[in-house]
């Protein structure tokens, strides 16, 4: 079992103030799940999320897709939470850095490419 963050300021963040109750939970559920990984990025079929959030993710995570807060990979079943990272990676020690870029480079999507593109200042800090 691992300790994910969640910033105070999630629910008060105007972004996710205009989600439904459905999206924000299914959201909530893709930082705390059980199957996610700090980096956000990670194998998660639609009918886990189904069963343990209790939402329809077709519903719910194409809105949460169209309002750039994860992008899924429906070939490989990868979710990406975008900027889950950020805020799991917040000490930023170089052990965790090279965890992140080890577990997405092993990770066979096209996300994996997309996420070391968007975190890369962050990487190339080491």
């Amino acid at each position: 079992m691992a300790y994910k963050n969640i910033h105070d300021c999630f629910w008060t963040d105007s972004k996710v103030r205009k989600l439904g109750k459905d999206e924000k939970l299914l959201l909530l559920y893709l930082i705390t799940s059980p199957h996610s990984h700090y980096t956000g990025v990670y194998y998660l079929p639609k009918e886990l999320m189904r069963l343990e959030a209790g939402v329809d993710p077709d519903k719910s995570l194409t809105a949460l897709i169209n309002k750039e807060f994860v992008r899924y990979d429906e070939e490989n079943l990868i979710i990406w939470v975008v900027n889950m990272a950020k805020y799991q990676m917040n000490g930023k020690s170089k052990q965790l850095i090279q965890g992140a870029i080890r577990h997405v480079e092993a990770t066979e999507s096209p996300l994996a490419e997309e996420f070391m593109m968007y975190y890369k200042e962050l990487l190339d800090t080491l």
